[in-house]
């Protein structure tokens, strides 16, 4: 959050450039700054994406515009953590911002990253093997047979998305479409399948189903899937295909999502 004066935020060399850990660079402009309320004052928000696995990543940031620069701030998404555990009493925002911590711990183990400053070093971890996950069927409403639902993923970047796969017959590629509330989604291929992605889904929201409705020109067809089905699929492993420490992000996942939930009153 920065306080901008008006001549400053209207600068067309205005920016914040966050510098990740591995030299990235992300440049945003002041114009695309969100203007908004944060501790009774409105403040100019500029956005820096981590993942998962980047919990304990130091960000460097700093403005600049055309007559200077501010001075150069770190700051991580742990660090953000630990100091809303030792400023706030909420049990509920302590639960949140502990399972959030496990979840990142859980990915960089999986992900074989930085395992030398675990995001919840220090602190009690789940036995994820006791977790289970039921009452997220895949629900599907068939209605054509040229295009058909094929599985689907998550992608852990610096968002949560979720993408369902479809096998569609060559016949309708000109033709298929993929319908999420009511717009058209773009679409990708992946060894041969076609898919389409639900981006951005929050921690509260994992639980949620997302409907998406194909069409192959004529005939339409419904599929309704959930985040926490795929974290189901993964922690059943009935192909047993999946190794021990993806099985604990997807249950670092759902705990993540149950504690948001309670916390959000959802």
């Amino acid at each position: 959050y920065m306080d901008l004066s008006d001549e400053v935020a209207a600068d067309e060399n205005a920016y914040m450039l966050f510098t990740m850990e591995d030299g990235e660079q992300i440049k945003v402009p002041a114009s695309e700054g969100e203007y908004s309320l944060y501790q009774k004052a409105y403040y100019y928000s500029f956005t820096c994406a981590v993942s998962a696995k980047e919990m304990t990543d130091t960000v460097l940031c700093q403005f600049f515009w055309s007559e200077g620069q501010t001075e150069q701030y770190t700051y991580s998404v742990k660090t953000y953590a630990d100091r809303i555990l030792a400023s706030s009493t909420s049990a509920k925002l302590h639960n949140l911002i502990y399972a959030m911590l496990n979840y990142g711990a859980a990915s960089q183990i999986h992900f074989e990253y930085h395992t030398e400053r675990l995001a919840n070093a220090g602190q009690e971890v789940p036995d994820y093997t006791q977790i289970t996950i039921e009452g997220y069927p895949v629900n599907t409403k068939q209605g054509t047979t040229l295009a058909t639902y094929a599985g689907a993923s998550l992608l852990l970047t610096s968002e949560t998305t979720l993408r369902i796969f479809f096998t569609v017959d060559g016949s309708i590629a000109d033709r298929f479409t993929v319908t999420y509330k009511g717009e058209i989604l773009p679409l990708g291929i992946r060894s041969g399948k076609y898919y389409a992605d639900i981006p951005d889904i929050g921690a509260k929201d994992l639980d949620e189903y997302f409907t998406l409705t194909i069409s192959d020109g004529t005939e339409t067809a419904e599929v309704a899937y959930s985040p926490l089905s795929y974290c189901a699929s993964i922690i059943e492993n009935a192909k047993g295909i999946h190794d021990r420490e993806l099985q604990n992000v997807a249950a670092a996942m759902y705990l993540y999502n149950e504690s948001a939930n309670a916390y959000f009153s959802k």
